[in-house]
């Protein structure tokens, strides 16, 4: 196990094929983008891992105030979707903001009992960056609706129930919890990984015809 120290508001913690990201204090998000940035060019350039953990979301629970904000926002949680390996939001209290952004952005998401998810940017006059994107590919139309324009704490109990947290857990059982869930997901191949993310994607605007090729020279990486 190795801790990469050159952070100013995260730490990395490299184990095996694992390497879990904490989130250490909490600062404001322009603050965090230097360190975001530089993470994740060290897991696209450098690292050996094929699945990330995010830690501590709640320290990282805040509101972008500005169209720049957003914009610069929406490109790291862009690179952090598109990367060749796996990667699993812990959620343990309040998830909103840029945190819900980056919980939304992975793959998948598990959670303490009593955590909540909260969108609550349209009752206040203004959008919620690109989650508008996510959420309704997880939960549908119906729910995501009742989350955006209520705007009031989920509960991850609730969120469970339609599919958008993949496992709730109490407090004390976090690492058996994940160490668990981790297990059902290797091994990990990255190629694979990567393609069959971005198809799926694909799946929600493009009809067969069109996919299918796409497909095809998928499996032809993959295979070679």
């Amino acid at each position: 196990m190795s801790t990469l120290s050159e952070f100013q508001t995260l730490l990395l913690i490299e184990e095996e094929e694992k390497s879990w990201i904490e989130f250490t204090k909490t600062s404001p998000g322009k603050d965090r983008l230097p360190d975001l940035q530089k993470l994740l060019n060290y897991l696209e350039d450098i690292s050996t891992a094929r699945l990330i953990i995010f830690r501590n979301l709640d320290l990282f629970s805040q509101y972008l105030n500005s169209v720049d904000e957003f914009r610069y926002w929406e490109k790291v949680i862009e690179r952090l979707n598109r990367l060749p390996i796996i990667t699993i939001a812990i959620i343990d209290g309040a998830c909103f903001g840029v945190s819900l952004q980056i919980a939304l952005a992975c793959d998948f998401r598990l959670a303490s009992i009593g955590s909540t998810l909260q969108s609550s940017e349209v009752k206040q006059g203004y959008l919620p960056g690109m989650i508008i994107f996510r959420l309704a590919k997880f939960v549908g139309l119906g729910v995501a609706k009742r989350i955006l324009f209520m705007g009031l704490p989920y509960k991850v109990e609730d969120a469970f129930q339609v599919g958008l947290i993949e496992m709730v857990f109490s407090v004390n059982e976090e690492a058996t919890a994940v160490n668990e869930f981790i297990k059902l997901l290797l091994p990990v191949q990255p190629t694979a990984i990567q393609l069959t993310r971005r198809l799926l994607d694909e799946s929600f605007a493009s009809s067969y015809d069109e996919t299918v090729g796409h497909f095809i020279a998928a499996q032809y990486k993959c295979m070679n």
